[in-house]
Parts: structure tokens; sequence; C-alpha cells
């Protein structure tokens, strides 16, 4: 005697072709969309490699390289420049029917 299960293959078949045509369809009429975002802010700084040397290097040659710094705080009687950057992104999946 046969046991039949009761989802046999040619219904498993079906309702994946039926799933397939789905996914096509929504993928053809433009419902599904997929965007990802980068956002920067600040600029990107080189390093400085051998441009500044301790002793000889002067704030006026790392203001001409840099440019304004975005903040400056004093430390212990020296003054530190910092610049910052900062980078996003963000994905998004959007399905609509």
């Amino acid at each position: 005697m046969q046991t039949r299960h009761p989802m046999n293959s040619r219904f498993k078949n079906t309702l994946f072709w039926l799933f397939a045509a789905f996914g096509v369809a929504v993928l053809m009429n433009g419902c599904l969309s997929y965007r990802i975002l980068k956002r920067s802010v600040g600029e990107e700084l080189a390093l400085p490699g051998s441009r500044f040397q301790i002793g000889e290097s002067m704030l006026t040659d790392a203001l001409r390289i840099y440019g304004a710094p975005d903040r400056l705080i004093s430390l212990q009687g020296k003054l530190l420049m910092i610049y910052e950057r900062s980078v996003y992104y963000q994905n998004s999946l959007a399905f609509g029917i």
C-alpha cells in the first residue's frame, strides 16, 4: 500500500512557481526598492606624513595645509586643534503592494 503525503510534489512545485511569479511581478512593477544612503559631514584630511616636524612647524603651517579647525581646546597650556569628520550609512528596504 502506498502512503500519500498531504502535500505532494506537484502542489509544492505549483506553489513555488506562484510565489516566483508574484516576486517577479512585484520587482517589475517597482514596488520593491532598496536604498543605500551615505552622508559625510566634515572634510577628509590627509595624514601629515613628514610635513610637520616637532619644534620646527608652526601653527600657521597647520592652518595653511588643513584650514581652520572645527574646535580649539587648550590642553595643559598647549593648543589642541580638532578636525571632525563623521560618515553615516543607512540602508532601507521598502515593499509596497
